[in-house]
């Protein structure tokens, strides 16, 4: 009886938790779409480093860690050929 009372009180998202819902949602669209040359305006190896520590927690969270992932790899690995 108590479950069937918390499952009507619990079905749909605060105005907070649906905010933060939306905002997740369009991170995980940007580090799908995020584009070669919007990486390219992080100039150095050191922060184009600091981007990918500070995304891929969340990039692994949000289940785009492999596409992202490919990207930044890609991006590093022409990083060190050009040094």
């Amino acid at each position: 009886m108590l479950n069937n009372v918390f499952i009507v009180l619990m079905r749909a998202p605060t105005d907070q938790g649906r905010a933060a819902l939306q905002q997740l949602a369009g991170f995980r669209e940007f580090l799908l779409r995020v584009e070669q040359d919007a990486l390219n305006r992080v100039n150095t190896p050191q922060q184009k480093a600091e981007l990918m520590n500070r995304f891929l927690p969340y990039a692994i969270a949000l289940n785009v860690r492999e596409g992202w992932g490919n990207r930044m790899a890609a991006e590093f690995s022409d990083a060190i050929v050009e040094r």
